[in-house]
This record gives C-alpha cells, sequence and structure tokens, in this order.
C-alpha cells in the first residue's frame, strides 16, 4: 500500500499552519504579558495612591495638632497678659501699703518727737517753778 504523504503542498501548509499557530501564540503570550504588566502598573498606582492618602492623612494630622497648639499658645498668651495686669495692681496695691507703713511710721515719729518735746517742756517747767517758789 502506498504510504500517503499528503501531497507536495500540504507539507507546507503543514509547516505554515504551525507557524501560524506559533505566531498566534506569542501574539497571545504578548497580550497576556502587556496585561500583566497593566495589573502591575495599577497595583503600583493604587499603592501610590494609598501612600498618598496616608500622606494627606498624617499631614491633616499635623495640621491639628499645630492648630491645637497655636490655640493652647493663645491660651497661654491671654493668661500670661492677665498675669501681668494682675501683678501691676498688687504692685502699685504694694506701692501704696508701702507709703502708707511709711507714712504711719513717720506719723508715729513725729508723735513721739511731740511728745518727748512736751515731756522736756514740762520737766522744764517744773523745774522753773521748782525753783521760783523754793
Amino acid at each position: 500500500m502506498p504510504v500517503y504523504s499528503g501531497g507536495g503542498r500540504s507539507g507546507s501548509s503543514n509547516g505554515g499552519s504551525l507557524s501560524s499557530i506559533m505566531a498566534a501564540a506569542a501574539h497571545a503570550d504578548d497580550r497576556q504579558l502587556r496585561v500583566l504588566e497593566c495589573a502591575v502598573r495599577m497595583r503600583e498606582v493604587i499603592s501610590s495612591e494609598r501612600a498618598n492618602d496616608l500622606a494627606e492623612r498624617h499631614l491633616d494630622l499635623n495640621r491639628h495638632a499645630l492648630e491645637t497648639q497655636r490655640l493652647k499658645l493663645n491660651v497661654f498668651t491671654d493668661a500670661n497678659t492677665i498675669h501681668t495686669e494682675a501683678n501691676t495692681i498688687a504692685a502699685s496695691a504694694l506701692e501704696g501699703t508701702i507709703t502708707e507703713n511709711r507714712r504711719a511710721a513717720l506719723e508715729r515719729a513725729l508723735q513721739e518727737t511731740r511728745a518727748a518735746l512736751a515731756d522736756s517742756f514740762y520737766c522744764g517747767l517744773m523745774v522753773v517753778l521748782g525753783t521760783t517758789s523754793a
């Protein structure tokens, strides 16, 4: 029995269909590779977006912390102003008290001096009266 070889042309057509299958497979591999590359890029983009979101949240927290510190400093400034005014008032009152104490001390010294002068005058008067009556 003769062996059928498929003819002269069918051998070359088998080679052509094999290369077209290989080309189609290579094209499918290229497409799959592009799809995988796109998936990797999308994951990188999503990861980058998540990192950016986290960075934004961190910046928001820092902004809130700084705003809180600013408000706290404003409260301290107001408290400092109130304490400064209270110290000024206390210093003024203390100066008034010191002035009053000085006046009172001067008045006591003046009264003591007057009393001593009066005592001396009366003692001298007694001596004069005692010597004139004797």
